[in-house]
């Protein structure tokens, strides 16, 4: 529950700022909240928004930098072993290997 949180947060300040999703730091992101959490919870309401806006612009400012190359492929590489793949749970299998 925390992580979709501070990942709700990390995309709500990259959305705000016009900033690619990718490049925002989960690392970064979870030290400013966590950082800015008890000021956000004693603060009143208008306190907290404009911390809460603080927050996400201070995330923002410490971007990732451009990573190339950094997709793979979804293929299934092949298999090593002559054994076929288990495709049915153990207990429907065992019966028919000792048969």
């Amino acid at each position: 529950m925390a992580y979709n949180l501070l990942r709700a947060i990390m995309w709500e300040a990259a959305d705000t700022n016009d900033v690619s999703k990718r490049l925002i730091s989960l690392q970064t992101s979870r030290q400013y909240l966590k950082s800015f959490i008890t000021a956000l919870l004693n603060a009143g309401k208008r306190k907290s928004q404009f911390l809460y806006k603080t927050m996400l612009d201070k995330i923002v400012q410490k971007l990732l930098p451009e990573r190339s190359d950094r997709t793979e492929p979804r293929v299934i590489k092949r298999r090593k072993k002559s054994y076929p793949l288990m495709t049915k749970p153990r207990n429907a299998t065992k019966p028919q290997i000792a048969a």
